[in-house]
């Protein structure tokens, strides 16, 4: 079975979006520094959100190009053990945690229901009416899971790019009159992600020239964290997309070189998404009595030590956990392709 190829471009990217969302939520959970979360210049620190939306386009071109050399099982059993057991073994954590010491938690409720609902992607409404679930970033997976859902059901079909988009389009539609979790338009990311991965299939990526490339990333970026466009959905939705489009374009035509810390980054950035929030938190529980005073040194030593832990976490949990359930099931796997050949 032919093996899909690893751009180090996506890894990059991947390190960049989860420093983005790192980023944005030192500034929005650090709220004795104003100084850094009203700074609204030639930057936005608010729109560093937008490392989501990133995540989200990279996504849809993961799963595009990783599915097509794969049977729909294959596709999801690869992607439920990339997901599934950290995200159950955090948040299992998290619920010792709260029932441990119910006050560290200011709006996480642990019950029997938002404990299944956690675990298994349901989304609910929390104390404040956001829909988080007892692992606070995993409200991101709640889309993840049903996009890899909608996909592997198209994977039966030969038009599946068609099939999805006319679903995404329905949802969004829908949302219009009667607004729910999964009719929010981001969910188009995930479809603009799998344009790519079809514009990289048949080699369309290679005829852009290297300045436009160029020329897409740096726009891209700068769309995303200014305030010169505006917060559109249109910008969220195009902005990741031509970073997405500009970064696979020069690898597949130039070639990229693996730069080992930026590369493990990426490699760790499902690591440091579930991970950081919790962290930051501890640190800024510390910080603030003991250097009150020092925001943006707070920024510098909390987004070292959160990508520490990060990679500390994806080499002795992450990886060793999907090793094991991979060479679980290759007997299973090798079963399979045996009697279909």
């Amino acid at each position: 079975m032919k093996q899909e190829p690893k751009l180090v471009g996506i890894q990059y990217l991947r390190g960049i979006a989860a420093l983005m969302v790192v980023c944005y939520h030192i500034c929005a959970q650090t709220l004795t520094y104003d100084g850094m979360r009203n700074y609204h210049g030639i930057f936005d620190v608010w729109k560093l959100v937008s490392g989501i939306d990133l995540f989200f386009v990279i996504s849809g071109f993961v799963m595009w190009v990783t599915s097509q050399h794969r049977t729909p099982g294959e596709f999801v059993w690869r992607r439920l053990i990339r997901i599934v057991p950290l995200y159950w073994l955090l948040t299992g954590l998290i619920v010792v945690l709260a029932l441990i010491a119910p006050g560290t938690f200011r709006v996480t409720h642990v019950s029997v229901m938002t404990t299944v609902k956690s675990l298994f992607f349901i989304p609910y409404a929390n104390a404040d009416g956001d829909f988080f679930p007892i692992l606070a970033p995993g409200w991101t997976l709640n889309y993840e899971m049903f996009f890899y859902a909608l996909f592997s059901l198209a994977l039966f079909t030969r038009h599946r790019l068609i099939w999805v988009g006319l679903a995404l389009a329905s949802l969004i539609v829908v949302g219009w009159s009667k607004p729910s979790f999964y009719t929010n338009p981001m969910i188009a990311e995930f479809w603009c992600g799998m344009f790519i991965g079809y514009a990289y299939d048949r080699g369309w990526l290679r005829k852009i020239p290297l300045a436009l490339a160029v020329g897409l990333i740096a726009g891209g970026l700068a769309s995303l964290l200014t305030p010169v466009w505006g917060n559109t959905r249109a910008v969220y939705l195009l902005s990741p997309m031509a970073i997405v489009m500009g970064s696979v374009a020069i690898e597949q035509v130039h070639g990229l070189r693996r730069i080992e810390w930026p590369a493990l980054l990426g490699d760790a950035s499902y690591s440091l998404y579930l991970t950081h929030l919790y962290v930051l938190r501890v640190l800024h529980i510390l910080w603030v009595r003991l250097f009150p005073d020092n925001p943006w040194c707070f920024a510098a030593v909390a987004m070292v030590i959160v990508s520490l832990v990060a990679v500390g976490v994806f080499r002795t949990v992450e990886t060793p956990m999907l090793a094991w359930f991979k060479r679980a099931s290759r007997p299973k796997m090798a079963t399979s392709l045996d009697a279909a050949g």
